[in-house]
């Protein structure tokens, strides 16, 4: 078995709605980020909580998610160890579209994972 067969066998199912799923990004964000944002979980959420910025979070939901939000928009070093996380389980041809498509790729990513880490802290 080759690295991307290996790497697809380990995605957990998620179940989307995919006729909503119109647009190649939209598909690749249900496809293949949700399973596995899904499958890094608890690593995700393990790597926060060593971070000094997880000592800081308030009590408050929306206060948390205002602070969450701008330490993924300041601190250039934490986003992209979690978009390290994503990337580097892709297959060498998801890793060709998102190449492509990096950009909007990477706001798609932080903002499921933002809210991942919301539900979980």
């Amino acid at each position: 078995m080759n690295r991307n067969h290996q790497i697809i066998s380990l995605r957990p199912e998620v179940i989307i709605d995919t006729y909503r799923a119109s647009l190649a990004i939209e598909s690749f964000q249900n496809n293949v980020l949700r399973p596995i944002l899904k499958f890094q979980h608890e690593l995700l959420v393990d790597y926060f909580k060593s971070h000094s910025a997880y000592q800081l979070l308030p009590a408050n939901v929306q206060e948390r998610a205002a602070v969450l939000q701008n330490n993924f928009n300041k601190d250039v070093a934490l986003r992209n160890i979690y978009l390290g996380f994503v990337v580097g389980l892709f297959t060498h041809e998801e890793l060709a579209f998102y190449k492509l498509h990096q950009s909007e790729l990477n706001k798609r990513v932080i903002q499921m994972l933002l809210q991942r880490l919301l539900s979980a802290l």
